[in-house]
């Protein structure tokens, strides 16, 4: 088996070119250790008298050789050093398996220097048990240069165990594992290089084995994670790729809030080996997700997750054009055409957002539901400035169509937002403005527009103009037919109850001629021509929902919403 395993080797002045190598003994011969590598040097004070640890048979943890770092005694006084290349950027990872006999005990320290003069400075001690320098029985305790803080964690006698030491230059950390627990986890590194691991006998009861020694750079998490684009049903993830990165990235998709390192993920993988993207798939409309990544690299390491980047997925689309009137947009989660919506960001990256009411000011809830857009609120004047824009509609089949919606823009110490409304024949068209509201809007106050030109591929767009006040909001956007006798009131009429658990009542000064009920998308799905002043109408056969109802009295119609519980 070989004894040396040089993954990088490129030679500079004293040790700085080391990269990675592996020292197992197995192919030393037994006696003195120093010799028989160049990574491997005696303490160098020339004030002291060290001596050479053994390679034995004794213990191993691959067979046949390990080395003893004996007690001191008799003229022994065994002290080595691992020389590591004077690291002093990225990160990197010192680990080796250790071997203490029940009643010894061990130590070793690191080095800031490797190259001339080890006795300079030591960042920080390790104890195995109770020494006469330090430490405490039957624990590793780590002595805090800097601090002279202790910390301790168990260590089984008599039986290997790993110790994993990493230090990430870029936050200048140092964490300690022993036989896979915690000793230190992110401390303060009091030094500016990483020299050499100085394994010595502390005393007279000093004995332990140190086998598979290892240097090598450590695991880097993914730089740059960006979200790059979501659909109803999928995310696009990209990255710098890792350069120690040779296994993949593993990923996690998790519920918000969920620990990625305790809770399981409502998805989870592993990307082939230097990817840069990733697409995850299978994802529910309008939902909010978690995403966390990590890098797997050589020596079964991997790196620490990512910073968590979340994701709300956008809504289905199910009628990107729609065909069939009166058409309601309620942005609702369970509307058909909610995803067919789009946004054009004219000025600045804003988008319009759903909320309840507004972000701010009175305006607390939607004018029907639960949800309605929101354009934002900031301290700027005309930037940003994003359009909304809506699905196609083919108005072919009708001859006077109208846009119906609620809006307001609260005034924010005298400043308001603007609103801005358009329309396009198709999107091979300019924009052509209808309105234009540049004023306070402090209740939900709803507007009535004509709409010019319909042809079968229209689109409608709502501009939020952001000018240091409160948010626009718009709900409840109606297409519908504008008949000639269509009266927003008729007198003598009222309906109730709204919103309805089951049935509607209708009352008239003359008989209703005819009573019309449409979901969402338009469908007809109640048609009773009662003749009488008062009429109730059973609706306990209707999903829970928003419909419209057409009520025709004395030749005159009328429009309405009602909530169906």
């Amino acid at each position: 088996m070989k004894n040396l395993y040089l993954v990088f080797f490129l030679i500079f002045i004293g040790y700085s070119g080391y990269s990675q190598y592996q020292i197992d003994f197995d192919s030393f011969t037994t006696g003195d250790v120093s010799s028989q590598s160049t990574y491997l040097e005696l303490w160098p004070d020339p004030t002291a008298s060290p001596t050479d640890p053994q390679v034995t048979t004794a213990y191993s943890f691959s067979t046949p050789h390990s080395m003893n770092v004996r007690e001191l005694s008799g003229g022994i006084e065994d002290d080595i050093l691992f020389n590591l290349g004077n690291k002093d950027s990225g990160i990197w990872v010192v680990k080796w398996m250790m071997y203490v006999p029940t009643g010894k005990v061990g130590y070793w320290n690191i080095q800031e220097n490797a190259s001339i003069n080890p006795i300079v400075q030591h960042n920080n001690e390790i104890f195995v048990g109770s020494t006469a320098s330090g430490g405490t029985a039957n624990v590793i305790t780590y002595t805090e240069s800097s601090t002279t803080s202790t910390y301790t964690v168990s260590y089984p006698s008599d039986s290997w165990f790993e110790v994993i030491t990493t230090i990430d230059f870029s936050t200048t950390e140092i964490s300690i594992e022993i036989d896979g627990n915690s000793l230190i986890t992110n401390h303060t590194y009091p030094g500016l290089q990483l020299g050499a691991i100085d394994f010595y006998s502390v005393d007279l009861n000093t004995s332990f084995f140190i086998d598979d020694f290892k240097l090598y750079e450590g695991c880097y998490i993914p730089g740059n994670l960006t979200l790059d684009n979501t659909t109803d049903v999928s995310a696009d993830f990209s990255w710098n790729v890792v350069s120690t990165e040779t296994g993949g990235y593993n990923y996690l998709v998790m519920q918000p809030g969920d620990d990625p390192n305790m809770d399981t993920p409502i998805d989870s993988g592993t990307t082939l080996a230097g990817a840069s993207t990733l697409q995850i798939t299978g994802l529910s409309p309008l939902t909010s997700y978690d995403f966390y990544l990590q890098s797997n690299c050589d020596n079964a390491e991997i790196s620490d997750w990512t910073n968590m980047i979340n994701f709300t997925t956008s809504a289905s689309c199910s009628t990107p054009t729609v065909t069939t009137y009166p058409y309601l947009e309620n942005f609702e989660n369970d509307s058909q055409s909610l995803g067919c919506w789009s946004q054009v960001n004219e000025i600045g990256s804003a988008d319009w957002t759903y909320s309840e009411g507004s972000t701010s000011g009175s305006i607390n809830s939607a004018v029907s539901g639960v949800q309605n857009i929101v354009f934002v609120s900031q301290s700027s004047v005309g930037d940003p400035i994003t359009k909304y824009i809506s699905p196609v509609f083919d108005l072919s089949s009708l001859t006077n169509p109208i846009l119906k919606f609620y809006f307001a823009q609260e005034d924010y110490f005298g400043d308001y937002n603007t609103l801005k409304v358009y329309y396009r024949i198709s999107d091979q068209d300019s924009w052509v403005e209808l309105e234009h509201y540049d004023q306070s809007e402090d209740i939900w106050t709803q507007v009535e527009l004509p709409l010019p030109n319909p042809t079968s591929t229209y689109q409608i767009a709502f501009e939020g103009i952001n000018n240091f006040g409160r948010p626009n909001v718009i709900d409840d956007v109606e297409i519908d037919e504008k008949l000639s006798t269509y009266s927003s009131t008729i007198e003598g009429f009222s309906y109730y109850p709204n919103p309805t658990k089951n049935t509607v009542n209708f009352i008239a000064n003359t008989n209703i001629q005819e009573l019309k009920v449409f979901d969402v998308l338009g469908k007809e799905v109640y048609n009773v021509t009662p003749h009488q002043t008062d009429f109730e109408m059973n609706l306990s056969n209707l999903n829970s929902g928003v419909y419209f109802i057409k009520a025709t009295i004395n030749n005159q119609t009328k429009s309405f919403k009602i909530i169906k519980e």
